[in-house]
C-alpha cells in the first residue's frame, strides 16, 4: 500500500493541507513577533517613548500576534483548570451522562 501524500496548496492566510486542514506559519510569526519584541526592548532601553508605543501597537494588532494567540488558545489549551466567562470551572459528573 503507498503512503499517502499531503499535497499542500498556500495562501497569504497558510496552508491548506489536502486533508481539510490548515497548517498556520508558526515559525514564521514566531520569528517575526521576537524580531519585534527585540526591537521593542532595544527601544525601550533607549528610552524612545514614541517608537515603544509605536512597535508595542504594532506587536498587538499584527497577524502574526493573532495567529500565535489563535494557536496558543485552541491547541495549547486544555480548559480543565481555566475558569470560562463565568468564572465557574465545570466538573463533569460521569454518572449524569451514562
Amino acid at each position: 500500500m503507498k503512503p499517502k501524500v499531503k499535497v499542500a496548496t498556500s495562501t497569504k492566510a497558510g496552508t491548506k493541507v489536502s486533508d481539510g486542514r490548515w497548517s498556520l506559519p508558526l515559525a514564521k510569526a514566531r520569528a517575526a513577533i521576537h524580531k519585534l519584541q527585540k526591537r521593542l526592548f532595544r527601544a525601550k532601553l533607549e528610552n524612545r517613548g514614541r517608537d515603544v508605543k509605536f512597535i508595542s501597537t504594532l506587536i498587538s494588532k499584527s497577524y502574526y500576534a493573532f495567529i500565535l494567540a489563535f494557536e496558543r488558545a485552541v491547541r495549547r489549551n486544555k480548559g480543565k483548570k481555566t475558569a470560562g466567562v463565568d468564572r465557574v470551572k465545570l466538573k463533569y459528573n460521569q454518572k449524569a451522562y451514562n
